[in-house]
């Protein structure tokens, strides 16, 4: 009787079974896409890396043919300008952008006159189709800006979009633009959760509006702050702009290249021959990319003014 007992205590219920299935069955479908689409496609990247392909879709060993190519092919030129594109894209848009989207969001944190306006306008870009607002803004570019410089101050502009000494320029201009309102929204949105008693508190001891900016707002959302700044570095060298929707994938300039736009020639051309190449080029951004975050992630967390109280960064 007692063994018949234990026998029941250890067998599991039927809602335990349920339960179990049920948590089976959602946790598959994940497991199955990180598995395919990231274990898999990235070891198959690795080994593509050092082989060669046909036309045909065969493949043979390379070696490190490859990666000669990547800084002494045919394309050489333009991997390194997209690199130093890509890095000067985060360059411009940490100096610039950043403090832009700070002090916007605490403009609009303070609400400040015609704030509800600005937040609505900001956020125009994110409710209208990518494919509109480009090409509004390549429209504008190209015919409404030259005419009003023409007309106001008797100066001629070239298309600015298609000329490549400012096309990349153009490219950074866009791209700080359209990212400028999620960063406010962002950056707004975290500094209203801070405790209406510490701002208080610092008004009490005389804190000037940039004191309470800089030594209050700032730290408190440093958390918002790092985060952004390690994603951005994470993904330097995956950026593309919006090079394919201002030209297209053959009519880009070739001082516009980054990588992330190279990289997506190369897939949508669809040259088998030269995927070897790719996979290539994506493990030597990997290896710059994995250092180069981890370094600014401990970096940040070195620096964080509040990191007695919440900890490092996870």
């Amino acid at each position: 009787m007692e063994k018949t007992a234990e026998r029941k205590k250890l067998k599991p219920s039927k809602k335990q079974v349920t339960k179990t299935i049920f948590l089976t069955c959602m946790l598959i479908y994940p497991l199955a896409q990180f598995l395919i689409f990231y274990v898999y496609l990235n070891f198959n990247n690795i080994i593509m890396a050092f082989q060669g392909m046909r036309p045909d879709g065969s493949t043979y060993w390379n070696a490190f043919e490859n990666f000669k190519f990547v800084f002494h092919g045919v394309d050489s030129t333009l991997i390194n300008i997209s690199f130093w594109n890509n890095l000067k894209m985060f360059a411009l848009t940490l100096v610039i952008g950043m403090p832009l989207n700070l002090l916007f969001g605490y403009y609009l944190y303070k609400k400040k006159f015609g704030s509800s306006i600005i937040r609505v306008v900001y956020m125009l870009p994110n409710m209208v189709s990518g494919v509109v607002i480009t090409l509004l803004f390549m429209k504008f570019m190209e015919i409404g800006f030259p005419q009003m410089m023409q007309e106001l101050f008797g100066i001629q502009i070239p298309n600015l979009i298609r000329n490549n000494n400012s096309a990349f320029g153009v490219q950074v201009f866009y791209t700080l633009w359209l990212g400028f309102s999620t960063s406010i929204i962002i950056y707004s949105n975290a500094m209203f959760s801070i405790d209406e008693g510490v701002i208080e508190a610092g008004k009490i001891d005389g804190t000037t509006t940039l004191q309470e900016l800089f030594r209050i707002v700032v730290p408190l959302i440093f958390p918002t702050i790092s985060t952004y700044m390690i994603t951005g570095v994470a993904s330097i060298f995956t950026v593309a702009g919006s090079l394919y929707l201002f030209y297209g994938l053959n009519d880009v300039p070739q001082k516009t290249y980054m990588m992330g736009f190279y990289l997506f020639k190369i897939a949508m051309a669809g040259d088998l021959t030269a995927y070897p190449v790719g996979a290539a080029v994506s493990i030597l951004i990997t290896i710059v990319t994995v250092p180069l975050t981890l370094g600014v992630r401990w970096l940040l967390n070195r620096v964080d003014p509040m990191r007695d109280v919440y900890g490092d960064i996870a």
